[in-house]
């Protein structure tokens, strides 16, 4: 009896299956819709606004279907035939599918090149379709037309991101303002009046340019600032895991990695071939020869750990943050309750005051990094204070602590809509904030740069303890005020919409002005006679050539890479909710 069963449903089996077609008439091949279609690209892309995708979909039917049989039997054989059922078009949603496309966002494309397609093939075929993938994303994440409208794309519209618009000028103008106290490095290997750098040792008004390493404590803060925020909006939902863990800390890789490995090639192929110079072997080939031989450092983001090598010195603070935002997580996964994280905050806070103390008590150090003539000129290579007090990522634990601290203040202030009342009457105070950035920044000149006797080693631990944090705050302060809308002069500025897209190349103008600095510098050929005047010429034209190698940088290398670990996630998470699903 089960024999029976078995092969009446081996039967039922065989008379269902598609019939087998392995030639058809030319009549009937032109029946089946086309398997390629492309639209004009360049046609649509020229048209204000237009929107070009492509499609993969599936050829079905409502109901019985003489040409929908004859296209599975002909697709059935694979051997040498297409599969006829499965479409792959090329769409211009603003011209061919107008009138189902209505400029929404990328979850309705689908849905509107569904329709396009179901409008066409049922007026021309008696058939539809049923699209199951718009665009080949991956391919799409190298198109530098793409990555410009992203680059160009207004902010989020959501209330939470749009509060927190100000660390966009924050960011940018953070970086404009590093270029400017490097750019005196080109001139002063070669420098005809070279009191002119030694005078300004002497001059107040200098005194927050050589003091202004601290201004690179805003990253820090901005970057603990926003890990602590976005992962209290994280964990709304889900409770921080390992598996969380553990893709935060490679989404921070994959974030940072790209453009710093692009500089760090660059350096350690192409840049030797193009200059020379009396200077260059001194200036630029050391630096060449400290990428090829210990590149590796760069890679693993421990460059900040080791001092015996030049090598895209200024990266020391893309390591440090690397591995302030995997402490920080480490902090978010370990306390799940506010006590115990108030806690670790005060522990780690009070390790990165208490261990640069120790350094410049054991091996007496300077409270700060001075820029002397003789250092600038070996870009600090033998500068322990540099070392110790400045570049390891302990000296940063202070001020990214002050910004993990803020992300959970501003958080729970918006959550209990606090954000939203009227804090106007504290716009005179907040007015003060940027008068004490500026003392901040000139207090180390009084403090280490007077000809008088050297400061004293407790000056000198209450200097290192006490600046970076109290600038640190101060920016801070400044930015949770445009946060809470006390006033509009700053939060205008910071706000700017210009600042949006400059933003988003910021960390390209960071990683990549030091090798147009250390190229000029290689290349000089006279001496330069240095006034504030050369300085800005100097200025503006790193500054422009920063922004437009960074420009470049992120359409064809940060974007892309950007765009693809985001896909890889999307479609990892996709099919573990699938299989979770199946199962």
């Amino acid at each position: 009896m089960e024999m029976l069963l078995f092969c009446l449903v081996f039967l039922a089996h065989q008379v269902a299956s598609v019939e087998v077609i392995t030639r058809l008439s030319a009549e009937d091949y032109a029946r089946m819709p086309p398997k390629f279609h492309l639209d004009r690209y360049s046609h649509c892309l020229h048209q204000p606004g237009g929107v070009y995708c492509t499609a993969h979909a599936d050829v079905v039917a409502d109901g019985p279907s003489e040409l929908l049989d004859m296209m599975r039997g002909y697709s059935a054989y694979n051997l040498k035939h297409f599969n006829n059922t499965q479409l792959r078009y090329g769409l211009c949603m603003t011209r061919t599918c107008r009138q189902f496309y209505n400029g929404s966002a990328e979850p309705e494309l689908e849905a509107a090149a569904e329709a396009c397609l179901n409008d066409s093939l049922s007026q021309s075929h008696g058939l539809k379709t049923k699209v199951k993938e718009v665009g080949n994303k991956f391919l799409l994440s190298f198109s530098c037309r793409v990555n410009w409208k992203q680059l160009l794309a207004p902010p989020s519209p959501d209330p939470r991101a749009k509060a927190l618009q100000s660390l966009n000028g924050v960011r940018f103008l953070t970086c404009l303002l590093i270029i400017f106290i490097h750019v005196p490095l080109p001139a002063l290997i070669a420098i005809e009046n070279p009191d002119f750098f030694e005078k300004s040792f002497d001059s107040t008004s200098f005194y927050i340019l050589h003091n202004g390493h601290l201004i690179t404590q805003s990253f820090f803060l901005m970057s603990g600032f926003l890990l602590a925020y976005n992962m209290q909006i994280t964990t709304e939902k889900q409770p921080l895991t390992w598996k969380k863990y553990l893709k935060s800390i490679f989404l921070r890789f994959t974030r940072l990695a790209p453009l710093n490995f692009l500089a760090l090639i660059l350096t350690a192929t192409w840049l030797r071939f193009t200059g020379h110079g009396p200077l260059w072997q001194e200036e630029t080939a050391a630096e060449i020869d400290d990428c090829r031989n210990y590149w590796h450092y760069n890679v693993l983001f421990v460059n900040n750990l080791f001092d015996d090598s030049t090598c895209h010195i200024e990266a020391w603070s893309t390591a440090s943050d690397f591995h302030l935002h995997i402490l920080g997580l480490t902090v978010l996964l370990l306390t799940p309750s506010g006590a115990r994280r108030r806690v670790a905050l005060a522990l780690l806070y009070a390790v990165g005051v208490l261990w640069p103390a120790y350094n410049i008590i054991t091996m007496d150090l300077d409270g700060t990094y001075i820029a002397r003539p003789e250092t600038v000129l070996t870009y600090a290579r033998n500068e322990n204070t540099f070392h110790y007090v400045y570049k390891r990522t302990y000296a940063n634990i202070p001020v990214f602590v002050i910004g993990m601290t803020f992300g959970f203040l501003v958080y729970d202030l918006q959550k209990r809509n606090v954000t939203t009342q009227d804090h106007t009457k504290y716009r005179y105070l907040y007015w003060l904030l940027v008068p004490v950035l500026l003392a901040t920044l000139m207090v180390g000149g009084f403090a280490f740069l007077g000809d008088g006797p050297r400061a004293s080693l407790p000056l000198r631990v209450l200097f290192a303890a006490l600046a970076r944090p109290l600038f640190g705050l101060t920016v801070m302060l400044i930015i949770f005020g445009a946060v809470n809308k006390v006033e509009t002069l700053y939060r205008g500025v910071l706000e700017w919409r210009g600042f949006v897209p400059l933003a988003k190349l910021s960390y390209g103008v960071y990683t990549l002005h030091m090798t147009l600095v250390r190229y000029l510098a290689g290349t000089r050929t006279t001496l330069v006679h240095y006034s504030m005047l050369h300085a800005m010429h100097d200025y503006f034209g790193i500054a422009a050539l920063s922004v437009a190698l960074a420009l470049v940088a992120h359409l064809v290398v940060e974007a892309p890479v950007t765009q693809l670990v985001k896909l890889a996630c999307a479609r990892a998470e996709k099919t573990v909710a699938k299989d979770t699903k199946t199962e």
